[in-house]
């Protein structure tokens, strides 16, 4: 099913939630794009800026910085969004910490990486989900415990002669 976003936290949502299709509206797309385009060593670095913003944001409710560039407000998380700032750049941080505390977590970043392609064609951006890891039908994906009553059942078969 396809979904719409126009937000950051929407898009943590739909994430968290393993939406198959995400059609992204609006002015995220491009730091969108940056995340998911950003290199691998970058991200290691980035996703260590995230993460303790993230919980810098949960326990203090302040990220840590202040629009001027000269101020630093005092929390102990200083040094970390400032990291961030300068790998992403400010509005897609700023992306990255809201989708992470609507998705979940850090993880929702990285599945947005490694589980959706992000595709533009003229003017709209989707990020589909790989093949590998769709959904499937729930309810309807018996094959591993149809697997296991084969096999409990031939183990108990195995023991009934004795």
């Amino acid at each position: 099913m396809r979904i719409s976003v126009s937000t950051p936290e929407e898009l943590g949502k739909a994430i968290k939630d393993n939406e198959d299709e995400i059609e992204i509206l609006g002015d995220i797309k491009a730091e969108v794009r940056k995340i998911i385009t950003l290199p691998k060593a970058h991200w290691v670095v980035a996703v260590g800026a995230i993460s303790t913003t993230v919980f810098s944001v949960l326990t203090t409710g302040d990220i840590g910085i202040s629009r001027s560039p000269v101020t630093i407000r005092g929390t102990a998380f200083s040094l970390a969004p400032m990291v961030g700032i300068l790998l992403l750049g400010e509005g897609s941080f700023l992306s990255a910490v809201s989708m992470a505390i609507a998705g979940g977590g850090v993880d929702a970043l990285s599945n947005l990486r490694n589980r959706y392609e992000f595709l533009e064609r003229s003017g709209k951006a989707m990020l589909i989900m790989k093949t590998g890891f769709r959904k499937k039908n729930p309810g309807k994906d018996d094959a591993l415990w149809t697997t296991i009553a084969y096999i409990k059942s031939k183990w108990a078969g195995l023991f009934q002669d004795m």
